[in-house]
């Protein structure tokens, strides 16, 4: 877990920073923010702004799972877990459209404080798009073209995970990415992540 948080901590910085964060698509909101009283919390919160559409100031928001190596897979915190926290999102319009503007208002404070140093002097109004919000899996330390082989682990492998996910919810997670930072590094670029049915079918 302290890897975990480390490397989270990482990707914030770096997609927020006045020089990547002019490079990447991404600017990192809130970590660790709960957007279900008692209930679901995201690793990270972000924006999708690309490159070559910051001119038109309507963005796409970005929950962010962050996974080291082959922990958390199943279970209470796993990544079935978050999953199915995310399908609940999308299928309940008062609560996305809550999270939504809350996401909006903390890009606001923290562009306001200075933490947005990629874009502090730019947009004086932004909006985020009536898309569905992505879901993307940050594999942290992993390539995503060498698959993966759990071994005698007692946790699910990511494929049993991500395979059992796709039977359950079917399209419901086709705004769902998967991104390995052994490609990426901390960066995260809108054209090197891969959907979630690809990554399964091509990849594992």
């Amino acid at each position: 877990m302290l890897y975990k948080n480390e490397f989270t901590q990482m990707i914030m910085r770096e997609n927020n920073s006045e020089k990547a964060g002019n490079l990447s698509d991404y600017f990192i909101v809130d970590m660790k923010h709960q957007y279900e009283t008692g209930g679901a919390t995201a690793d990270l919160t972000g924006l999708i702004m690309e490159r070559s559409k910051r001119v038109n100031p309507v963005f796409r928001m970005s929950l962010i799972e962050v996974t080291y190596l082959n922990s958390a897979f199943a279970g209470r915190f796993g990544l079935r877990s978050r999953i199915a926290d995310y399908v609940q999102l999308i299928n309940n319009p008062e609560l996305l459209n809550s999270v939504k503007q809350n996401t909006k208002q903390m890009f606001w404070q923290r562009k306001k404080l200075g933490l947005l140093r990629g874009i502090r002097n730019k947009y004086d109004g932004i909006d985020i798009s009536g898309e569905r919000p992505e879901l993307l899996f940050a594999l942290i330390s992993r390539s995503t073209d060498s698959g993966w082989d759990n071994g005698e682990s007692e946790t699910e492998s990511l494929k049993t995970v991500f395979e059992k996910s796709l039977e359950e919810y079917g399209d419901l997670l086709d705004d769902v990415y998967v991104a390995g930072t052994a490609e990426l590094g901390f960066g995260l670029y809108a054209d090197r992540k891969t959907k979630l049915k690809d990554f399964c079918r091509q990849v594992l």
